[in-house]
């Protein structure tokens, strides 16, 4: 696997020299309570070869998903003829935003502001 982010990944793989690829996706249905899988040309997959390497990336992922895809080798007529093992693409999470000094000082200040009005009413109503 190379490289993953947050909305991107690639694959690489070994196969015939000149061959032709297709990557495909799983995609998986629920069908009266069962999962169903099915497997679909990835349409944002960028294929390269060269010699007997291949690499595929894969753009406009949604990051903290899992996507998982196959290599299909492709006989001269475009039919499948060698499928490899699927491979899983964790994207990476989006990252939370840390609570900086700022922040911490400005939700402080908010709740002693709330206490005190609270305080000041339960005086005057009391």
């Amino acid at each position: 696997m190379k490289q993953v982010t947050q909305t991107g990944g690639g694959i690489e793989w070994s196969g015939p020299d000149g061959g032709q690829f297709r990557i495909e996706e799983q995609l998986l249905f629920l069908d009266n309570d069962r999962v169903r899988i099915e497997w679909s040309p990835a349409t944002d997959a960028t294929i390269a070869t060269s010699g007997t390497t291949g690499a595929a990336h894969f753009s406009k992922l949604v990051a903290g998903q899992r996507y998982t895809v196959r290599v299909v080798l492709l006989g001269a007529n475009g039919e499948p003829v060698e499928t490899s093992v699927p491979v899983e693409i964790p994207t990476v999470a989006k990252r939370r935003l840390p609570l900086s000094a700022g922040r911490f000082l400005m939700i402080a200040l908010v709740v002693v502001v709330a206490l005190a009005i609270r305080q000041r009413f339960w005086k005057t109503a009391g």
